[in-house]
């Protein structure tokens, strides 16, 4: 399947300032691509294009431009197709978590603190739902199940700066805190953990997604990483990610020594249809699903 998505932001600078913007889609997701994102910028004051700045990448892969504002601000839009399988995050396998002496360094640097999510405060936690489990997917799943219930999903309680403390004593907040507490549990458990930010196209079970960008995280498990998302509790459809990192402080999509405010921000995500785009996502599930069935019938012995 594929799905269009984009954005419109207006930032309105008092002054010229330099402005840094994580918003293209990460490296890993660029080959999907099937009709490009180019970022267009434009004065609020006179509509005049801006340069888009050149693209560099930062410690963790995500797609960084720097971009001289005038005073006044920008408008900031984008819009693209990318490529999707249609199918929901595979589920992990019956696999272990690796001690930290068997992992890369570039995979034991998430098991180390960051600066919004710490765990000390979530030590004994964690060791209450790893009580009686095997170390691998369980657990994952038990953190999982004790964030998704514990915090309250509420989008306005989200800010910049936030921490996963704060947010799990609150019992409440946007995906961005539910990603960052699940990932300070993860980490107090021994289980690597990055956060994770981009699109969210709403496609199978009806969910409440929050305007503009979502967060889900990473686990690493048996030598690869795995989506996880402790918001929904369930496997979801069409993530296109955009930045990842420690916490939301690496992931900033907008980012300026300058004061400014925004006045618009729209994300959108959306599955394509049409002649170009025939087969949808529930119509792709349906035919593997029922080559699955023949598959195995064929397979099958006889009796």
């Amino acid at each position: 399947m594929h799905i269009r998505y984009g954005y419109t932001i207006d930032v309105v600078f008092d002054r010229s300032a330099d402005l840094v913007t994580r918003l293209d889609i990460h490296m890993s997701r660029r080959s999907d691509i099937t009709e490009p994102d180019d970022m267009l910028v434009t004065a609020l004051a006179d509509g005049a294009v801006v340069a888009s700045g050149d693209i560099e990448q930062d410690r963790f892969g995500n797609l960084c431009r720097r971009l001289a504002v005038p005073a006044g601000g920008v408008r900031l839009a984008a819009e693209g197709i990318v490529y999707d399988s249609g199918f929901t995050d595979p589920p992990p396998p019956d696999g272990r978590i690796l001690p930290p002496e068997q992992l890369s360094p570039d995979v034991r640097a998430f098991l180390d603190d960051s600066p919004l999510c710490a765990t000390p405060r979530f030590a004994p936690v964690a060791k209450v739902l790893l009580a009686e489990r095997p170390a691998g997917p369980t657990t994952i799943q038990a953190i999982i199940d004790h964030v998704h219930d514990h915090l309250r999903f509420d989008p306005g309680r989200g800010r910049p700066g936030r921490t996963a403390e704060e947010a799990y004593d609150d019992q409440a907040g946007g995906s961005e805190d539910f990603a960052q507490v699940a990932v300070a549990l993860c980490r107090a458990a021994g289980i690597p953990a990055r956060y994770c930010t981009g699109y969210h196209a709403d496609i199978g079970p009806a969910q409440e997604l929050q305007p503009g960008f979502n967060a889900w995280f990473d686990a690493h498990l048996d030598g690869r990483w795995w989506a996880f998302d402790a918001r929904t509790n369930a496997p979801r459809i069409g993530r296109i990610l955009v930045a990842r990192g420690r916490d939301s402080s690496d992931v900033s999509i907008l980012s300026s020594a300058g004061t400014y405010h925004l006045a618009g921000f729209e994300i959108s995500a959306d599955e394509v249809t049409g002649a170009r785009f025939p087969v949808t996502s529930r119509e792709r599930r349906a035919r593997w699903t029922g080559h699955e069935t023949a598959t195995a019938a064929k397979l099958a012995p006889s009796r």
